[in-house]
């Protein structure tokens, strides 16, 4: 038997609903710990779970919180590795070139 995807669950960790809505694992563990009564969280013994239809609701009321847990800009180290990876592709493929605008770059034919 198959583990269902995030997709196919009706409740999610707290990790999983941070990833599966983009958020900062940092900045949504802050607001589970800081409200005593969130409607998107159900308490089974000590661990918490996100329902996510009530937490879509609850982002879609409170779009400034949404705003808020969003995660910022990848850290300067994974912007380099990123870097580093497109420029080692574009070397074993250069064929695949494209500039920065998102156009394929001129052949130029003399």
């Amino acid at each position: 038997m198959r583990k269902p995807t995030l997709d196919e669950k009706d409740t999610l960790s707290p990790m999983e609903a941070a990833a599966f809505y983009n958020l900062s694992n940092r900045k949504f563990y802050r607001l589970l710990s800081s409200e005593k009564r969130l409607p998107f969280v159900a308490r089974y013994r000590k661990r918490k779970l996100v329902i996510k239809s009530e937490l879509e609701n609850y982002l879609e009321q409170n779009p400034e919180k949404r705003e808020w847990l969003k995660k910022g800009k990848p850290h300067l180290r994974q912007e380099v590795q990123i870097r580093r990876a497109a420029e080692k592709l574009l070397a074993e493929h250069p064929e695949k070139e494209v500039l920065r605008n998102g156009r394929a770059p001129v052949s130029q034919k003399a």
